[in-house]
């Protein structure tokens, strides 16, 4: 029960009491003075009655203002720190009351006003984190497909022929560089998926050729660990969507569940019809993740175990990626079971048109 309850509670109490003993009085005088009492006496008796009521009436209505006026000011803090914890730092109270509380409410807004403040300032560093890596990015990326084309160039023997220790030198470099250019292409994506401004080219579309261009890709990755990719992928109705975009995102929980199996692993994708919603599974048989970093895989450069990152490479950023474009597309994205990792998302057959913007880098969630 709130103060204000409270009050009218007692109040109310208060005013039956008096109103019981004052009614238990004037029926005592009526039965019990003597006849022999003048009328005059037994009017004094009857207006002493009718003045003690008055004057418990009027010290009852000065204490609830009394209350009141404390209450008042409780409730209107009570409030404010409430849209405070909420996040909201424009909050201000108005308390003018000439005590304590007063200065209380000064105090309360004074230090709100630092908390806004300092909210600023986290969110201009943050903008500024992101412009950064976006700027970075994008200048990173011309360079880097120019030095590309020369080593395709090189390798190939357009400069000149290429001896078989240089052609091996030749291969590492690309590797690398591809490695890198992945790298900016994901701060890019991601950035962009904050912003809400990631390129999707939704259509109305049949999954499944997509799907099998990506199965036949996976073919082709990390051939020396002879991973076993299982389907099962049921009848599938067709869904608005980014079709490429999908297919990035299941593209990376796959070269994840790849990367951490152990050789001839076996990597599962599954995908059912649940009637709104496309469910998608993607299992492994590797070290697993703890449960208590569930929800820190998805954060930006993440990384559950360096020891693990330096033996299977990246840098964090393929997850939060994968769970930006599901959820710029309504979907949502979990993780299940603890022998191997296995990711769980959902999409929804008939998707926004516009994308969503969601919190991932150097945010705080809110």
């Amino acid at each position: 029960m709130n103060i204000d309850n409270k009050l009218k509670v007692i109040a109310v109490v208060s005013l039956m009491i008096i109103l019981v003993f004052g009614t238990a009085f004037l029926v005592t005088v009526r039965l019990f003075v003597p006849p022999q009492f003048s009328r005059a006496q037994q009017a004094a008796n009857l207006l002493f009655l009718i003045f003690a009521i008055a004057i418990s009436c009027y010290i009852l209505l000065i204490t609830y203002i009394t209350a009141r006026a404390v209450s008042t000011p409780i409730h209107v803090l009570h409030e404010a720190t409430r849209k405070v914890q909420a996040g909201v730092y424009s909050v201000r109270v108005n308390i003018l009351t000439g005590d304590e509380l007063q200065d209380l409410g000064s105090a309360f807004n004074e230090q709100v006003r630092e908390l806004e403040q300092l909210e600023k300032n986290r969110e201009e560093l943050e903008n500024a984190k992101k412009m950064f890596l976006a700027l970075a990015a994008h200048e990173l990326k011309s360079p880097l497909t120019a030095t590309e084309m020369q080593l395709e160039m090189l390798d190939t023997g357009q400069f000149g022929k290429v001896k078989v220790s240089q052609k091996e030198s030749i291969a590492v470099a690309r590797r690398n560089l591809s490695r890198l250019h992945y790298i900016i292409t994901d701060i890019l994506d991601l950035t962009r998926l904050e912003a809400a401004q990631l390129n999707f080219e939704r259509q109305k579309c049949s999954l499944k050729p997509y799907l099998l261009d990506l199965i036949h890709e996976m073919k082709a990755y990390l051939p020396e660990k002879k991973i076993t990719l299982k389907t099962r992928i049921s009848n599938l109705p067709a869904i608005f969507t980014d079709p490429n975009r999908l297919i990035q995102a299941i593209r990376n929980l796959l070269t994840n569940a790849y990367k951490f199996s152990p050789k001839k692993g076996i990597v599962s994708l599954s995908i059912k019809d649940e009637g709104n919603h496309l469910l998608f599974r993607v299992e492994d048989q590797g070290p697993g993740i703890e449960k208590e970093n569930w929800g820190r895989v998805f954060e930006p450069f993440f990384q559950e175990k360096a020891s693990l990152s330096r033996q299977y490479g990246g840098v964090g950023l393929g997850l939060s990626v994968c769970k930006g474009i599901i959820d710029s597309q309504g979907g949502k994205i979990w993780i299940e079971g603890e022998k191997g990792s296995t990711f769980v998302f959902t999409l929804p057959i008939k998707s926004s048109e516009h994308p969503r913007p969601v919190a991932l880098l150097f945010s705080s969630g809110k």
